[in-house]
């Protein structure tokens, strides 16, 4: 058992607060599975803690995208900040490229912002409707969304402000969300009842298949290898000739996006150089956790 240090210098949570903790906890362990049917990666969702803070304190990194998500009807907003990197971590799992570290932070395309909707739509969005206590009401994904221009009530001084910790196999992200007062979440709901399983949606998962199978990839095709020391690379003069692994009668390697996927044989069509789809390469046995 772990002691945690407690700050008496700040109030008790409230009946909102620890409705809004138990809400939130229940959600992040429900994330946890359904990102485990979607993505290959193992994901695990944690909330951190509940606290109010005044809007004034607000402050979204540059780094990060914000999103609404609509709680029973658009007038009950709570908005999540999410880190980029976050999600084209996520997004590139999604599209089998493993990464072993965070990528590089840069701008999402068109169709990566609708393919990261998708998984928070079927992860963080759906463990929230199904872990929802209260009344039964819809809750979606609205998109993004600025936090400060999208608050409905401009006389509310505070705002709760739940921290979310994703861990993955290579690292740990946070994710805020931020949940205005006034709120469903606010009213005398019961506490415990069982959660409702909702509807599937089969025409979103239809639609975001057909975007990312227009998804642009690149293939390459692998002459061949050599291994070679530095003192002759440093050497080599035109007209030299290095003889590779490869052997005449064994098909090519074809790569997407860096990954080996295809055989293929070399020809040409017209004045282009062309390759006939010998056929694919297995997949390597996934190597699993020593402790599963």
């Amino acid at each position: 058992m772990t002691v945690q240090p407690y700050d008496f210098r700040q109030a008790s949570p409230g009946q909102t607060e620890r409705r809004l903790q138990g809400w939130l906890a229940r959600a992040a362990q429900r994330a946890s599975q359904l990102s485990a049917q979607i993505v290959n990666a193992e994901i695990t969702w944690k909330l951190e803690g509940v606290r109010q803070i005044p809007i004034s304190q607000l402050a979204v990194p540059n780094n990060a995208v914000t999103m609404a998500i609509a709680v029973a009807d658009a007038a009950n907003r709570i908005w999540l900040v999410i880190p980029r990197t976050l999600l084209l971590a996520l997004l590139e799992d999604f599209l089998g490229n493993s990464p072993n570290n965070w990528p590089a932070d840069r701008e999402l395309t068109e169709l990566e912002q609708t393919t990261s909707q998708f998984l928070l739509a079927q992860t963080l969005v759906l463990a929230l409707e199904q872990t929802w206590t209260g009344e039964p009401c819809r809750i979606r994904l609205e998109g993004e969304a600025p936090v400060r221009a999208g608050h409905a009530r401009s006389d509310q001084q505070m705002v709760y402000l739940a921290l979310w910790q994703l861990h993955l196999p290579f690292g740990q992200e946070q994710m805020q969300c931020l949940i205005p007062p006034g709120g469903p979440w606010d009213q005398s709901n019961p506490l415990g009842a069982e959660y409702r399983q909702p509807d599937p949606s089969p025409a979103l998962r239809q639609q975001v298949a057909s975007l990312v199978q227009t998804f642009p990839v690149q293939l390459q095709v692998v002459l061949g290898d050599a291994e070679v020391t530095l003192r002759s690379i440093a050497e080599l003069q035109p007209g030299d000739v290095v003889v590779l692994r490869q052997k005449i009668g064994q098909p090519l390697e074809g790569r997407i996006d860096g990954v080996p996927k295809l055989r293929l044989w070399p020809g040409t069509v017209g004045d282009h150089l062309a390759v006939l789809i010998d056929g694919l390469i297995p997949e390597p046995p996934t190597l699993r956790h020593q402790y599963d």
